[in-house]
């Protein structure tokens, strides 16, 4: 990370050390990853065991309505994550060209989600939930973006892990 953006980012972070609700922990959550990784909606879903997710925080009705559409549907990003235990990320550079999940591409590009980012959020021994950024136009994450997404997603599971406990 850059100075500047490591410092907002450590600032922005402080809050989270006292908060107890856990909707006010997720929303922080959620504006941390959107002021780090810019794009227009924002989700976080939560697992629940192996092959259960939550969707627990959103920025908005698009990002909401993709994100209860992957626990519905049981696929789309996190779902490809979540069965490759070596993937850390999923980057969907333009929705209306993506050939995976069958059932739930179609109703992304219909809410206007054209590109998107899914990342874990891991602890040492499990995956305890997935941010996905999504964006209206195609193409919006850069390799930096990435990589900002995963800073952004360790320190997000530290923060849900120590609540959590």
């Amino acid at each position: 990370m850059h100075g500047q953006l490591a410092r907002e980012f450590a600032e922005g972070a402080r809050p989270l050390l006292h908060q107890t609700e856990p909707k006010e922990i997720f929303a922080t959550v959620l504006s941390l990853a959107k002021a780090a990784v810019p794009c227009r909606h924002a989700g976080l879903l939560l697992c629940h065991g192996a092959n259960e997710f939550e969707s627990v925080q959103a920025t908005d009705l698009a990002a909401d309505e993709a994100d209860h559409l992957q626990v519905d549907l049981r696929q789309g990003p996190c779902w490809l994550c979540l069965s490759n235990s070596g993937l850390e990320a999923v980057l969907v550079d333009d929705t209306a060209s993506e050939d995976r999940w069958q059932a739930w591409r179609p109703h992304v590009v219909a809410l206007g989600i054209r590109s998107l980012l899914s990342t874990r959020l891991d602890t040492y021994d499990e995956t305890i939930g997935f941010i996905t950024w999504y964006d209206d136009s195609p193409h919006t994450f850069t390799t930096e973006a990435v990589n900002l997404a995963h800073v952004v997603s360790l320190q997000a599971a530290a923060a849900l892990t120590h609540h959590k406990n």
